[in-house]
């Protein structure tokens, strides 16, 4: 299990491997080979992430790996360097206050869905996917959230107006920040999640 100490002696030594290994002997070694490639492998791929150069299943099975190896601590750390990742959760919870307002009577007005049950269902994978940064999936919803469509349309018939329009706002901004690239988000967007995660409380 990579933990923060292990985190803290890598990014001492720079992610040399030599360095680390000819100045610490080995009664003294709290990480090995396996893990210290594994840190370095884990912030490649992080990169890669980031400048959205991998597949949606490469970045699935990178963040699982992750998960997997470190400790919840570690993997905090990992997900903070996805400038993005912040904006995919509060999004998740964006979607989790729509999806809560669907139950079995819930009337679905003119929109194309038949049954609610079933929205329901795809919503929570929906949120799955978000949760693994899917854009795909982002996508998706940002056409359920437009005016006349999918979200207003439930929204109108269950007399939840209001809400929509709250959460749509905030979905609008969220994605936005999600699609722009580090060097705006830093620039730009600082304070964005302090702004909307409080809708989730």
């Amino acid at each position: 299990m990579i933990t923060k100490d292990k985190i803290d002696t890598y990014n001492y030594y720079g992610g040399d491997i030599d360095g680390f290994l000819k100045f610490v002997n080995n009664e003294r070694r709290s990480i090995n080979d396996t893990e210290w490639n594994k840190i370095n492998s884990f912030i490649q791929d992080i990169q890669l992430i980031t400048d959205k150069k991998t597949s949606e299943e490469y970045t699935e099975k990178v963040l699982s790996e992750i998960n997997k190896s470190c400790d919840v601590e570690v993997f905090a750390y990992f997900m903070k360097k996805i400038p993005f990742h912040e904006y995919f959760m509060a999004l998740v919870g964006v979607t989790k206050l729509i999806e809560a307002k669907i139950n079995e009577d819930t009337i679905v007005g003119f929109s194309e869905i038949t049954d609610p049950l079933k929205l329901k269902f795809e919503l929570s994978s929906d949120i799955q996917k978000l949760e693994k940064l899917s854009f795909k999936t982002l996508e998706k919803l940002k056409i359920q959230f437009l005016p006349t469509s999918t979200f207003q349309e439930l929204a109108i018939a269950n007399k939840w107006s209001n809400d929509y329009i709250e959460l749509s706002s905030s979905f609008d901004a969220l994605y936005k920040a999600a699609n722009w690239n580090s060097t705006e988000k830093e620039q730009s967007n600082s304070g964005l999640w302090t702004k909307f995660k409080n809708i989730f409380k």
